[in-house]
């Protein structure tokens, strides 16, 4: 597998492990269908997956500034290259990642 490719994986596990963190999230908050023990454990899931989708993000944005498609200040200041093209894209991605973290 070469970086191209799993640079793609990152970001495509980053937005599955976001979605199992959403859909998690709702299944723990819902009081009248789990008992508390398995609301606990919905919870676990939760922070499992968060804390995955973290470490995804990470890896997608390492390997996009290693394989020199983004440099490190692009990657860290949303639309530091632009509004248009591809440098609008990078930086809704930049600003989408910052959002996630916070």
């Amino acid at each position: 597998m070469c970086i191209r490719d799993s640079d793609y994986t990152g970001g495509v596990l980053t937005l599955l492990c976001l979605t199992a963190t959403v859909v998690w999230g709702l299944i723990a908050s819902g009081r009248a269908l789990l008992s508390p023990r398995g609301r606990l454990l919905a919870q676990a899931v939760h922070r499992a997956t968060a804390v995955c989708a973290l470490g995804f993000l990470l890896l997608h944005v390492a390997l996009k500034v290693a394989d020199a498609h983004v440099g490190p200040l692009a990657a860290l200041l949303p639309f530091s290259l632009g509004v248009r093209g591809a440098g609008g894209l990078i930086g809704l991605g930049s600003l989408a990642g910052h959002l996630m973290v916070l």
